[in-house]
């Protein structure tokens, strides 16, 4: 949109702004394109490989007893009588 040959001199088409038309513009669209494709295949891909191998959720009594004591065996908040957490000074 700005692309300005003034500024850099690499710069070989005016950006849409500076009267340089679409050319800029559309080769930039292509680029987001193509890198938005990029990240999608690979991480399908990096998906399937773990779905295939090592799953991509746990079981349902792991989730409803929950992922830290399940997975970790640790419990995140300890709610005793002698904890300061839910106490209001």
């Amino acid at each position: 949109m700005f692309a300005a040959a003034a500024v850099n001199p690499a710069v070989k088409h005016q950006g849409l702004l500076l009267g340089g038309g679409l050319t800029q513009l559309g080769r930039q669209g292509v680029g987001v394109l193509a890198a938005t494709a990029f990240a999608f295949t690979a991480t399908y891909a990096i998906a399937w490989v773990l779905r295939a191998t090592i799953g991509l959720r746990v079981t349902r009594d792991e989730e409803a007893e929950g992922l830290d004591s399940s997975q970790h065996a640790e419990a995140a908040y300890e709610f005793t009588a002698t904890s300061s957490l839910g106490r209001v000074s």
